[in-house]
């Protein structure tokens, strides 16, 4: 039998562009939006930052994307727990990210 998992959008889903390299952070303004990365190598990351630094509301979803050829890391800051560790390296691959208490994250998503 086969089992699916599909991840649905909010009708507001926007877009926020990182940085083509390097290290993007959440902010509070990514809160139930896609963060697409544009870069095509290797060395980028989304930090997901504590609590104490940024306050998501439990429940809050966050979708990484990566939309070229290249490899995107998805960690923890200090004292953050993501339910999995992610390296996204397909084009067009999606995770999702759900606040489940202060420090807490479940990490989803197609093929990973």
């Amino acid at each position: 039998m086969l089992s699916h998992t599909y991840v649905h959008y909010p009708p507001n889903l926007g877009y926020t562009n990182s940085p083509a390299d390097g290290q993007y952070t959440l902010q509070l303004s990514d809160a139930d939006e896609l963060v697409r990365f544009e870069a095509s190598g290797a060395g980028c990351s989304v930090i997901v930052p504590s609590n104490a630094s940024v306050a998501f509301e439990i429940g809050t979803k966050v979708w990484i994307e990566i939309a070229n050829a290249g490899t995107v890391q998805i960690r923890g800051a200090s004292g953050v727990t993501l339910s999995r560790q992610v390296t996204l390296t397909s084009r067009s691959q999606q995770v999702c990210l759900t606040k489940t208490a202060a420090n807490n994250w479940n990490v989803g998503g197609l093929g990973i």
